[in-house]
């Protein structure tokens, strides 16, 4: 069934259009917030996002047992997690790397459950 997927090409040619769309609007987006605004607000604006974003990699650091060895939230590049060997090793830098997907989409759930 999976390979079928795959092998056919008009679903992968599909996903990497959307892929590249993905890209190129959030790209241009961000741009446009950039000229819009300055980048001070644009900071405040983000803020919430690299909060819940840092944190998803933190949460995933301490289930898959890597230590966090610190977190930073408000720096001027944007947010990082500095974090050990996970004691997961195949499965916990993937686990690591994916986890604000998970935790953006947990936030948007309890956003419209309270909404």
């Amino acid at each position: 069934m999976i390979e079928e997927i795959i092998n056919n090409t008009v679903f992968v040619r599909s996903l990497l259009f959307v892929l590249a769309l993905l890209l190129f609007s959030s790209y241009y987006a961000k741009k446009f917030i950039l000229e819009v605004f300055p980048f001070a607000i644009f900071r405040f604006l983000i803020t919430p996002g690299v909060i819940i974003h840092e944190l998803s990699h933190a949460i995933a650091c301490f289930m898959t047992g890597a230590k966090v060895e610190s977190i930073k939230v408000f720096d001027k590049e944007g947010g990082e997690v500095v974090h050990g060997e996970p004691y997961v090793k195949f499965l916990g830098p993937t686990i690591i790397s994916m986890a604000p997907i998970v935790g953006g989409m947990c936030m948007f759930y309890l956003w419209s459950e309270l909404i």
